[in-house]
């Protein structure tokens, strides 16, 4: 159980690109049975070790969910 006003991250919107006009936009999602990150883009879907990806996460992230 989580303690009075804490949240739990589930998704992150990331966008690749120079400006909100160009680019693309992916996800990040927690969840499923082994409650691992999976990356999910238009052509495909894959459990990733979110660790390694934090700093590009953490400059290009749009929206936490």
């Amino acid at each position: 159980m989580l303690g009075v006003g804490l949240s739990v991250l589930i998704g992150i919107i990331i966008h690749h690109g120079d400006t909100s006009n160009t680019g693309h936009y992916s996800a990040l999602i927690r969840g499923g049975p082994s409650d691992r990150w999976v990356y999910c883009d238009d052509m495909r879907v894959v459990e990733i070790d979110i660790d390694s990806q934090l700093e590009y996460i953490q400059k290009n992230c749009s929206l936490l969910l």
